[in-house]
């Protein structure tokens, strides 16, 4: 979470330039009110990591979700599938998260995570909350955006690990 934390400060940060100035925005251009957007769906790719326990893992995942905005804020939601290794060892989990963007390029969230190892979802689950951050990557693509997210361990149902920090990075493609 410490992490998230200074991932979002440091894109607060960041002088951010207006589309019509091509000089830095100021306070007023980034939190300028924005019309409702229609909601935007999106598949994403991404390398997770557990850290604080002996057993630290690295897992890498797919998953899919949309976002509506409405005005600066964002609400959003989607599921995630996690592989740890090419034997198939696998978890679940479904997100929620609502945030604000920023400067048309940058969203900053809060973040709800439920995670279900092996997906048996009657056995076990995990709450992790948290934050992230997703930068529009337009110079490339419009619809490319990469993404950072730090959750903590809140609670554990059944046979889950309570894993202390997890951390991902990846990019999602809209549509």
């Amino acid at each position: 979470m410490r992490y998230a934390a200074a991932l979002a400060v440091i894109l607060a940060a960041t002088p951010a330039l207006g589309a019509d100035k091509g000089a830095p925005a100021t306070l007023t251009d980034i939190m300028a009110i924005k019309a409702a957007s229609p909601a935007r769906c999106y598949v994403e790719t991404s390398v997770a990591g557990t850290f604080l326990r002996a057993d630290r893992v690295a897992n890498y995942g797919i998953g899919g979700g949309c976002d509506l905005t409405l005005a600066n804020m964002v609400i959003g939601g989607g599921l995630r599938g996690d592989w740890k290794d090419g034997a198939g060892t696998s978890a679940g989990s479904i997100f929620a998260k609502l945030g604000i963007s920023i400067n048309n390029g940058a969203v900053v969230y809060g973040l709800a995570e439920w995670k279900v190892p092996e997906w048996k979802i009657k056995d076990a689950g995990q709450l992790g909350l948290g934050g992230g951050a997703e930068l529009s990557l337009s110079i490339i693509n419009p619809n490319l955006s990469v993404f950072g997210e730090g959750t903590f361990a809140a609670s554990k149902f059944g046979l889950a690990t309570k894993d202390d920090v997890n951390a991902r990075v990846g990019l999602r493609y809209k549509f």
